[in-house]
């Protein structure tokens, strides 16, 4: 089963810098499809649980204690990406907003709670290096169409199903209806004896009680007398 990189809050890992969790419990959908590699590039860092909130701003990120941790963040986003390579992932469902997670927005860097265009360091990393990227929005969007298409393609092989049942059964009453029309053993009426002949009765193109006129061959037969 092809796997998929996951925030690790999102499924319900207490991985959140509050010791909290962001879990949905819509994306638990996707086990259907996919088998899910939680990763949390900070704590992959080295970064404790709870800690104090981070912020990207430019390249560095700082916490909120006024602390560089720019390379836990950075050493986080790299193991990410080995992680990927290894399990042949692809595909990144990320949580929005994070310093690290963020796909089209991150807090501004002055903890003023305000976000603007950007992107973590991890989503950064892993889109540079080809692996596709979405936030859990556009992950629900994505599950939901993978929905509609696996349940559409339900739909065809109940449809060929049916289709080949019905074939069968009429291939099956076809096969049944020649069966019948054929003769069955002992379905004839069984013949009295034959009747005798009779003088008179024609037998073999003759009559029963005479022999066919056979002239005499050769010379000195006899002549009719008048």
């Amino acid at each position: 089963m092809e796997k998929i990189l996951i925030s690790a809050c999102l499924i319900g890992d207490k991985t959140k810098y509050d010791g909290g969790d962001n879990k949905n419990e819509e994306l638990m959908g996707l086990l259907e499809f996919f088998e899910l590699v939680p990763f949390c590039p900070e704590m992959e860092g080295g970064l404790p649980c709870p800690r104090f909130p981070s912020e990207r701003k430019g390249s560095s990120v700082i916490n909120s204690n006024g602390d560089d941790v720019t390379n836990q963040f950075y050493d986080g986003a790299n193991k990410a990406l080995r992680a990927c390579s290894y399990f042949n992932i692809t595909l990144a469902i990320l949580k929005e907003g994070s310093p690290s997670c963020g796909t089209h927005e991150i807090y501004d860097g002055y903890f003023r709670n305000k976000k603007i265009l950007g992107e973590g360091v991890t989503a950064q990393i892993l889109r540079s290096h080809g692996i596709r990227v979405m936030n859990e929005t556009e992950a629900l969007e994505f599950l939901k169409r993978k929905q509609e298409h696996a349940q559409n393609h339900q739909e065809y092989l109940a449809r060929r199903a049916q289709a080949a049942a019905e074939e069968e059964e009429q291939r099956r009453k076809e096969a049944e209806r020649r069966r019948q029309s054929k003769p069955q053993h002992g379905q004839f009426e069984k013949r009295g004896p034959k009747k005798p002949f009779k003088p008179g009765e024609k037998k073999h193109g003759f009559s029963g009680d005479k022999k066919p006129y056979r002239p005499n061959k050769g010379k000195g037969y006899s002549k009719k007398v008048k």
